[in-house]
């Protein structure tokens, strides 16, 4: 999979001193990891209105404007999650 293909801009920045992220890159990377952490949020959430059993918690997120990767991302997190 060529990430920066899919979402159309360059992640990173290489050269003979190594690699770094560029501007958008850390934008990128900020955005993708707050979608993580709200989703880490509503199942702590939703774990803590269970009484003692867990419950199933369903959520949604648009995904309409975001990357065919970040959608892809969400798939395989919650996927893990929820066979874990």
């Amino acid at each position: 999979m060529q990430l920066a293909g899919d979402i159309g801009f360059s992640l990173f920045n290489r050269n003979a001193r190594g690699i770094s992220l560029t501007d958008a890159g850390i934008s990128f990377r900020g955005t993708a990891q707050e979608i993580i952490d709200l989703y880490e949020k509503g199942i702590a959430f939703g774990l803590s209105l269970s009484e003692k059993k867990r419950q199933e918690v369903r959520f949604g997120v648009d995904l309409s404007d975001v990357s065919p990767f970040l959608a892809d991302l969400c798939t395989i997190f919650c996927g893990r999650r929820k066979n874990g």
